[in-house]
């Protein structure tokens, strides 16, 4: 029971966090980045200019809300300017949104450290706190954005700034401004249009279905593409990580297979009465081996908990690859229940196999 308990621990935390730490990955990519899925104007992809924005239609925003896939859709409009304060400029990508919408799929206010949250009406702007820190701004002074709008027409404004974030990546914290959908339309005159439709989903899992559904129904007029198209050498680097964990995978199980049956063979010879007891007394043999898998899952769950609130940081040169690639430094640990299910069930076929040994002995 020892041996089969310490087994599902461990399993069950190296799963957790390889699973955590992939999900909040994930989790950095989309959430403030691409989105699960987005909808373009065809070709918008290949040739990302202003001119080839898409027209906000309520039909279009109706047909895909109708979607069984679909949780929410959440208009956005990028584009680069120069963000400028009264001695400094540095170029920063300008992201018009829904504020309601975009808090749902990034959430964004809990990223806030100064000032509030914007509403649709606002006509002031968040900064992300990296870009503050180089403008010497705050809450309250006035950021200056210039650029160049829709058909080549100039872009420029003043926003005071009403929020500071501060966003997971460096990437991210050091040149993103936020604005409400219309101000931003309104700022590269580019009213009743987006760059893209950010899906919700609330199945992610679906990519896939999810696109082939919405290809079939759009046409092609317009573009769906997942974040794993969207970003594929992400997607390609997170494969070849995710291979290396399956290969690290069978080495622990082989090397907890061959513990646990070194201890079932020791013991086996040393506990033959302290079993015949508890078979005597009416326990099945089988219950011994449940009883260990039982007990490492329910002292698994707390540590993983923990580890899932409180995620262990990366340090030294682990920090600069991880923000290389846009993620987080932190290793976070997933509480999905299939994680304690599918390592319970497999340590336990595990033990099954092991303990015929002595089944067939006591």
């Amino acid at each position: 029971m020892g041996s089969v308990f310490f087994a599902v621990l461990l399993a069950v935390a190296l799963r957790a966090l390889w699973q955590g730490t992939f999900d909040n990955r994930i989790k950095n990519v989309v959430s403030f980045h691409t989105g699960y899925v987005q909808v373009h104007q065809a070709g918008y992809w290949d040739e990302q200019g202003l001119d080839n924005f898409l027209a906000l239609t309520p039909q279009l925003i109706q047909h895909l809300s109708q979607a069984p896939e679909v949780g929410g859709v959440v208009p956005r409009l990028e584009s680069f300017a120069l963000a400028a304060s009264e001695r400094l400029s540095v170029g920063c990508l300008v992201v018009g949104t829904d504020p309601a919408g975009q808090n749902r799929v990034a959430g964004l206010r809990q990223r806030l450290v100064q000032g509030r949250y914007l509403r649709p009406t606002d006509h002031g702007a968040l900064l992300s706190a990296g870009l503050a820190r180089k403008l010497s701004l705050g809450v309250g002074n006035t950021l200056i954005l210039l650029g160049q709008g829709y058909h080549g027409v100039g872009a420029a404004g003043q926003f005071p700034i009403l929020g500071v974030l501060r966003l997971p990546t460096p990437a991210q914290n050091n040149g993103l401004v936020y604005l409400p959908l219309r101000r931003a339309q309104a700022l590269f005159a580019a009213e009743g249009r987006a760059t893209a439709l950010v899906l919700a989903l609330p199945e992610p899992n679906e990519l896939e279905a999810v696109g082939a559904t919405l290809r079939q129904k759009l046409g092609l007029t317009y573009e769906v593409m997942n974040w794993q198209e969207l970003l594929p050498d992400i997607y390609e680097h997170m494969k070849g990580d995710w291979a290396s964990i399956f290969i690290i995978s069978g080495m622990v199980y082989l090397i907890i297979a061959f513990a646990v049956y070194g201890t079932l063979l020791m013991m086996t010879m040393d506990r033959r009465y302290e079993f015949g007891v508890l078979v005597a007394v009416g326990m099945q043999k089988g219950q011994l081996a449940l009883l260990g898998v039982a007990a490492g899952v329910a002292a698994s769950v707390p540590l993983i908990v923990y580890l899932a609130r409180y995620p262990i940081p990366f340090t030294s040169s682990w920090v600069e690859a991880f923000q290389r690639f846009g993620f987080e430094a932190i290793m976070p640990a997933s509480t999905a229940p299939f994680i304690f299910i599918n390592q319970a069930l497999i340590l336990l076929a595990v033990a099954a196999v092991l303990a015929l040994y002595p089944i067939i002995s006591v």
